[in-house]
């Protein structure tokens, strides 16, 4: 008796096939959402589309890393666009030439529309099916420098750090949204916590907001360790090898912090200082002003509306 293999698949319980599908590459899996309406349906779910996402093979991508000795390197996937943050194989991406954003999904090869500008908008992935907009928190005063959205330690919360002018005074704010409750919270930097907040540097201490700015010999810090509460912490790191070589200090800004190593960059000759905070050595590294790496992110099946494909 002959046995086609569409009637093998019918044969099986829907767990297994769904078990199956999870292993298979994105490829695959965009090409079956037309076998039929349960197999679509599966494909969009978004259970499904974590499991898979846990399972699938990790995707390997070139990008540009361009130097810039007073923000993070800038990560460039596409000579237009550059990287902002990522979450579940989505990227954010913002234009080099304007202030247009776009999503973007390397595993499915689609893009969100970027023809327009985005203030604060939100979406709940499996929740929503079209974007809200947030109403950003009154600010009293004129910017000073733009803002700086990073990825915090927190789950589920999202800062901008921003300095505002308010006649001859200057104060920086993080202004850090709640994702889950959509609610926002600003943080003061305390009054007094630095001579000149124009030379102060925004950065990630352990992923935790933080500002900085070298006085004499070391480098003092506040670290936000919790908005909701507005709880800063300072921390004193001791730079010794500025005794040698005092000229350094104003050529020389933090960048962030990896484990025990403290991350500097020199302005004037381009080049890395990582200093061993345990060990209170320092080590210097010539930095490259644009250099290919690679990178492994996870494929995704998350798709929003009005995404299209790239080609």
């Amino acid at each position: 008796m002959h046995i086609s293999v569409s009637d093998a698949v019918r044969a099986l319980p829907f767990d297994i096939i769904t078990e199956i599908l999870s292993w298979l590459p994105v490829d695959s899996l965009l090409r079956f959402k037309c076998v039929c309406k349960k197999w679509r349906s599966l494909l969009l779910d978004y259970n499904f589309i974590a499991k898979h996402m846990v399972r699938g093979r990790p995707l390997q991508l070139s990008y540009k890393k361009e130097w810039d000795p007073y923000k993070y390197d800038t990560v460039l996937y596409d000579e237009n666009f550059k990287h902002i943050s990522d979450v579940a194989g989505l990227f954010l991406e913002e234009s080099l030439t304007s202030r247009v954003f776009r999503i973007r999904n390397f595993a499915t090869h689609q893009e969100g529309d970027s023809g327009y500008e985005v203030a604060l908008e939100v979406l709940s992935i499996g929740k929503d099916d079209r974007w809200r907009t947030l109403k950003l928190p009154k600010q009293n005063g004129e910017p000073f420098v733009g803002r700086y959205f990073t990825a915090a330690k927190e789950e589920g919360a999202a800062h901008a750090v921003q300095i505002i002018r308010d006649g001859q005074d200057f104060k920086l704010e993080v202004q850090s949204l709640d994702i889950w409750s959509e609610r926002f919270t600003i943080a003061t930097l305390p009054r007094g916590a630095f001579l000149d907040l124009k030379r102060v540097t925004i950065f990630l201490w352990n992923y935790y907001v933080a500002v900085a700015d070298i006085v004499e010999e070391s480098l003092n810090v506040l670290v936000l360790e919790d908005f909701k509460e507005h709880k800063w912490r300072k921390i004193i790191v001791p730079l010794k090898f500025l005794k040698d070589n005092p000229r350094l200090k104003d050529e020389i800004c933090p960048q962030g912090v990896w484990l025990n190593d403290l991350q500097l960059h020199n302005g004037m000759r381009k080049y890395s200082l990582v200093y061993d905070m345990e060990r209170k050595v320092i080590k210097a590294t010539h930095t490259k002003s644009v250099e290919k790496i690679y990178e492994f992110r996870k494929p995704s099946l998350v798709t929003l509306k009005g995404m299209k494909n790239e080609y």
